[in-house]
This record gives C-alpha cells, structure tokens and sequence, in this order.
C-alpha cells in the first residue's frame, strides 16, 4: 500500500472512532423545531460550500467559503455531535458533487474535518457545553457555553488548518 493511501486510511479511522466518543444521544433526541435548525444550518453550509470563492497562487488552487459560521452555530445550539453530523454531510456533498474532488482526496477531506469536528465536540463536552436549543427553540434553553465554544473554535481551527 503507498504510503499517502495508508495515511488517509488511518485519518478515516481516526476520524470514524472519535466521532463515536461524542454525545450523539443530544442529537438524536432533539425537538423538532431544533431538528429543523440543524437541517437548515446543514442547508446554510451547503449554500457557502455551493458558491465559495475560488483563489488562485497557490500550487492547486482552492477556495474560501463561510461554512464555519453555521458549523460553529451548530455546537452552540445542538450541541456536540452536531458539528461532526453538520460537516460530515455538507463536507461530503460539497466535495463529491460541488467542487469534484477524486476519491482519494475527498475521503482525505472528509475525514479529517470529522476529526477535527470530533476532536473539538470532545472538548466541548468535557469543558460542560451543553446545547442551548436542547429543549426546543424559544425555550430560553441552556445558557451560552463561552469557554467551552471557544476551546471548541480553537480545537477545530488547530486541527482542520
């Protein structure tokens, strides 16, 4: 096996077993008006990864999108497992059927955002980061996690960049 094959199969994996470590129970046992946020943050992230801005300069290219602004909503409202779900799917969309990417490098992708999404869940669990939408929309719900969303930030930001 060459050696880049073996690296992104050991990024999947990685990514695969620490996203079992988050609180996935949150997720699936959420209202349904805070489901629907979650749907249509996950279409807000489609939206960004649809329409990002391409660059040049580099050796092959890239783009800039705002998908980390509905991801990081996500933690905060729904809470841990959300992101990992959140970037899971619109990273997979967007590098499949948006930006065309081969199998190889689309996996590698895929994979280590979910590493990093699992990796930041994890501290944000551990830091107490509760879901503020966890008893509905316009419950008044949980109050804001800060320092767990910020060690959340700088986890995935230190991780996916």
């Amino acid at each position: 096996m060459h050696p880049i094959h073996l690296y992104v199969v050991l990024v999947t994996l990685g990514s695969l077993g620490l996203a079992t470590q988050v609180a996935w129970v949150d997720l699936w046992s959420l209202p349904a008006d805070s489901t629907l946020a979650q749907l249509v943050l996950m279409a807000l992230g489609l939206f960004s990864e649809r329409w990002s801005v391409a660059y040049s300069g580099a050796e092959r290219g890239g783009s800039h999108t705002v998908t980390f602004i509905p991801l990081f909503a996500s933690v905060l409202l729904i809470g841990a497992a959300a992101p990992v779900f959140f970037i899971g799917v619109t990273g997979t969309v967007a590098a499949v059927f948006f930006l065309k990417k081969g199998p190889l490098r689309a996996t590698f992708n895929v994979g280590q955002y979910v590493l990093a999404s699992a990796v930041a869940g994890i501290v944000y669990q551990s830091l107490q980061g509760s879901a503020s939408a966890a008893n509905g929309l316009g419950t008044g719900g949980s109050p804001l996690s800060l320092l767990p969303f910020v060690a959340f930030t700088l986890v995935m930001l230190s991780l996916n960049h």
